[in-house]
């Protein structure tokens, strides 16, 4: 039987150690959604993954937005 630091436990536990602080340390990055534009934004690897999601649904950099307001300002 397998003891210490050879055992089934201990591996998992080093395996979930690991997971944990690559999750804490790590970055994402997402691309705005808006076509061409190459800018993007990081986030926690650590957010919900519900948040991920969204974010990387509907992520739109400051310059695209302030250009989208300044368009539809013009069309008035």
């Amino acid at each position: 039987m397998e003891r210490g630091r050879f055992s089934k436990e201990y591996a998992q536990f080093l395996a979930d150690r690991f997971y944990r602080r690559y999750k804490e340390t790590c970055y994402l990055e997402v691309s705005c959604t808006v076509q061409g534009c190459q800018h993007f934004m990081t986030i926690r690897a650590n957010t919900p993954e519900s948040q991920q999601n969204i974010l990387m649904d509907t992520f739109r950099c400051d310059l695209c937005i302030s250009d989208e307001c300044q368009h539809s300002s013009d069309d008035e």
